[in-house]
């Protein structure tokens, strides 16, 4: 990546989103090389399971639709009495507004199943009251952003010293981003104003294009004013909500106790899903078929990032 915001109207590419997380790689955790096994579905692997944290997007659902097969997955998980969590980075709306999408698809997951990098970004601020009294909240996001003691203050471009006089500034989503948002986060950055990020995703694939995700717009702008460290990541490939998403997973599950061996993080992205989860102890499984690598290039990323799923699948 060129280490500041590229020009908007260049069209963001697979090749461009690897390489943006590769620039990142220094900010995320770390995970030895393993081997891989191939597998036609997940759903051929279930044996070597007690658990899966299963990627929303690509793994679950494309768009406003489910993956297929998703909802046999999840019957014959139920059937195994093998427990399910969505672990997802899709950070924009409360939590309860997912698990509604999901049942929408047709997937009923009961509300604890669903964990957000959302609920480990206000998890962090329920924990840390004393430190922040004010969070600015991007793009439109404040709703659900209710935090004892920190007041949450809807950020816009066109109020750019707003920006300058909060705490720090949660980054929840970046639906209606453009030069102008930019420009106040780059600026509030090179000012020292704190950034945390709900959703490090670079990208995500959409139909017949690749977005810019907030992981995007954020790395753009700790690159630029060089104050990447500034930012405070709290979606995956990060622990916080890996720590978020174990903890409910134990509280859900009938199983006195998990191993985190038989537990896997099921994702359709090298350097969030697999990577994340490798980090945090469980075993991985990546889905090519339906999301970031459904035109292909797998196999090329893998090699090159060195970062290797347990097991890799077509589908679920």
């Amino acid at each position: 990546m060129d280490k500041d915001m590229d020009n908007l109207e260049d069209p963001m590419t697979l090749a461009r989103a690897l390489s943006v997380y590769e620039d990142l790689r220094p900010s995320m955790p770390k995970a030895a090389p393993r081997s891989s096994q191939t597998a036609a579905r997940l759903r051929d692997v279930l044996d070597h399971f007690d658990a899966l944290l299963l990627d929303g997007y690509g793994v679950l659902n494309v768009g406003h639709e489910a993956v297929p097969g998703a909802l046999d997955l999840l019957n014959e998980a139920q059937v195994r009495g093998i427990d399910v969590m969505v672990l997802t980075n899709g950070a924009s709306k409360p939590t309860a507004a997912a698990v509604r999408k999901y049942h929408d698809f047709g997937l009923n997951l009961d509300p604890r199943q669903v964990v957000s990098s959302r609920d480990a970004l206000l998890a962090h601020l329920h924990q840390q009251q004393s430190n922040l009294k004010t969070i600015g909240v991007v793009d439109d996001f404040v709703e659900g952003v209710e935090v004892e003691g920190i007041t949450a203050l809807p950020l816009t471009p066109d109020q750019p010293k707003a920006w300058l006089d909060v705490d720090a500034i949660g980054f929840f989503g970046a639906v209606h981003w453009h030069s102008g948002w930019q420009s106040c986060l780059v600026e509030a950055m090179a000012a020292g104003v704190k950034v945390l990020v709900a959703n490090p995703d670079v990208t995500a694939p959409h139909q017949g294009e690749f977005s810019r995700e907030p992981g995007f717009w954020a790395a753009a702008a700790g690159f630029s004013t060089n104050r990447i460290d500034q930012i405070e990541w709290f979606g995956k490939p990060h622990p916080p909500v890996f720590e978020l998403a174990l903890e409910r997973l134990e509280a859900f599950s009938a199983r006195p106790k998990l191993n985190k061996d038989r537990i896997a993080m099921v994702g359709d992205s090298l350097h969030t899903d697999i990577l994340g989860g490798q980090a945090a102890g469980l075993k991985t499984v990546l889905i090519k078929g339906h999301g970031l690598f459904r035109q292909g290039g797998a196999e090329d990323a893998i090699a090159s990032t060195g970062i290797t799923p347990d097991f890799i699948t077509a589908t679920v």
